[in-house]
């Protein structure tokens, strides 16, 4: 019985979590004069009908709650819904959106950070965006179009994602007469290796048979870790170190093709090697030089986002002045450093290590003999001290002194009774 209502209870919980299938399409992160309570999200449920009342946007290492303010909390296939740091002044600048509208409480950066939408511990949409794209204090927003981000006028509720075809494939006619499907060339444009948590950006190009680059081609990636993006152009982040297996699938005019490439995500040798009131330094271990664009730096309620482009050097040190982040920490262990997903990313401070010494000792018996002692470096030091003593030492010494004493005493007691008698 327990089995059943367990079945029955993961049913009922797949619709909001492992079924649930989002994506961002538009962010309001900068919007022109005051940011206060302005800025708001766009997100496209490409899955089935859902509640999304229950979700949470991770944001600033946050996870903020959602109320519906307006419209149904249940969002239909393919319909929009807002998420608004206050949904009062979006409805007031906004008011003739459609769909759901969320209210939330958030402040996206100005300069670019990492987005999460997740329910009951599962995420379900992830993005990343830069300044460098547009839509910053000039009263656009950065809008999913064609696979790629750019600054357009704001259209909230309205969506502007645009994928192109669909992936069924059309069969054409061959000159035989035969019924045959055409393939076209995928060109993959992606680093063959990633660091765990950090975004990294992967492009294809799709070509004809005839070598021509094709326009309006629907691109679907697979990361060979059960996550799949759309788009020409898509970042994503490993969540898990490991060797994936990843492909591309592209189709464009009844002609489809894929790419496979291989993926080696690794976990980020970085840690905190010093910090004071006057800077944090970070300490790349590693043989390669490491993106940490977007990472946070935090230190008791403050934080700091590295800018975009932010790379330590293989096996080099980078240090953050104090002017610069508005971190004053007391030492490196009160610093945390977080990936753009808001995981940690930094393995703990390095631990003091103690030297090895040693010491001879020499010990005297019926014929020398050499000990050596250690001490060994631990977490915490013990020192192994061996006991010596310069002179021998005889198991029967304590008996023969004994015997002595009471021969001398028993002689000394004789002496004086022959004394007494005389």
């Amino acid at each position: 019985m327990r089995r059943h209502l367990l079945a029955l209870g993961l049913l009922l919980f797949l619709p909001h979590a492992a079924l649930a299938a989002f994506s961002f399409t538009e962010i309001m992160y900068d919007p022109a004069g005051t940011d206060s309570k302005r800025e708001w999200i766009e997100i496209l449920n490409e899955g089935p009908p859902v509640d999304i009342s229950a979700f949470k946007l991770f944001e600033g290492g946050v996870n903020h709650g959602l109320t519906v303010e307006r419209g149904p909390a249940v969002v239909p296939t393919g319909g929009y819904a807002i998420i608004a740091d206050d949904a009062t002044t979006f409805l007031a600048e906004y008011p003739n959106t459609s769909g759901t509208v969320l209210d939330s409480a958030f402040s996206l950066s100005n300069t670019g950070e990492t987005l999460v939408l997740r329910t009951s511990g599962v995420d379900v949409a992830s993005v990343s965006y830069v300044n460098t794209v547009g839509g910053q204090n000039d009263g656009k927003s950065l809008a999913f179009v064609g696979g790629v981000w750019v600054p357009q006028d704001p259209t909230p509720g309205v969506g502007t994602l645009s994928g192109g075809k669909g992936a069924q494939e059309e069969q054409v006619m061959s000159a035989g007469g035969g019924m045959v499907a055409p393939s076209l060339t995928v060109r993959v444009s992606a680093s063959g290796g990633a660091i765990v948590g950090v975004p990294n950006t992967y492009s294809a190009q799709a070509f004809g048979v005839r070598g021509e680059a094709l326009e309006d081609v629907r691109y679907v990636w697979n990361f060979g870790n059960g996550a799949t993006r759309e788009g020409q152009t898509v970042l994503f982040a490993y969540t898990l170190p490991g060797t994936f297996d990843a492909s591309v699938d592209v189709a464009s005019a009844g002609i489809s093709g894929t790419s496979r490439f291989t993926v080696v995500a690794r976990a980020a040798e970085v840690v905190v090697s010093r910090a004071n009131e006057s800077f944090i330094e970070l300490d790349n271990r590693s043989s390669a030089e490491v993106d940490v664009s977007l990472w946070r730096i935090v230190s008791g309620d403050r934080s700091f986002v590295l800018p975009p482009r932010t790379i330590i050097r293989s096996r080099a040190t980078l240090a953050f002045p104090s002017e610069v982040t508005g971190l004053t920490p007391t030492s490196a262990l009160s610093v945390v450093v977080q990936y753009p997903n808001g995981a940690k990313a930094v393995s703990p401070a390095p631990e003091v290590t103690y030297p090895i010494s040693k010491e001879t000792t020499r010990v005297t018996r019926e014929s020398s003999q050499v000990r050596v002692t250690e001490s060994v470096s631990r977490r915490e030091p013990r020192v192994l001290v061996a006991a010596t003593s310069t002179t021998p030492s005889y198991p029967w010494q304590p008996f023969l002194t004994g015997a002595l004493a009471a021969t001398a005493l028993a002689a000394c007691a004789g002496l004086a009774y022959i004394q007494f008698k005389r």
